[in-house]
């Protein structure tokens, strides 16, 4: 349950976060509180989906050493990353869609390390 309340919060906004770090566009200026509000709420909209399949991953290899595990939650997340930028007519394979994808899913899955579980392989 942790595992899926991480992932459904900081997910977007990580996603958020790094893609709009990456693309430049904080030189250009955050925009206006009721814009930003819109484009959170456009995130979360977009990225809970994402973000569940991402936990589901992240929890069906919780038993796995945490590299393997790592590896596998941000390859989920980088594909689905790239499929949505395809599906919205963006060039595939730019390092700033794949940051997005990997960068969020590697922050949430090391957040929902439970205490008992092992860290080294």
């Amino acid at each position: 349950m942790k595992r899926l309340l991480i992932f459904t919060i900081l997910f977007p906004l990580l996603v958020l976060g790094v893609y709009v770090t990456t693309t430049g566009l904080l030189r250009e200026g955050l925009p206006g509180g009721k814009l930003l509000a819109m484009l959170v709420g456009t995130t979360y909209f977009i990225g809970v989906i994402p973000a569940w399949v991402t936990a589901g991953v992240d929890s069906a290899l919780s038993g796995k050493p945490l590299y393997l595990r790592l590896i596998a939650t941000v390859f989920v997340a980088v594909a689905m990353a790239e499929l949505f930028a395809i599906y919205m007519g963006q060039p595939s394979f730019e390092w700033q869609v794949m940051a997005a994808g990997a960068v969020p899913a590697a922050i949430c899955s090391l957040l929902s390390i439970e205490t008992n579980e092992k860290i080294d392989a």
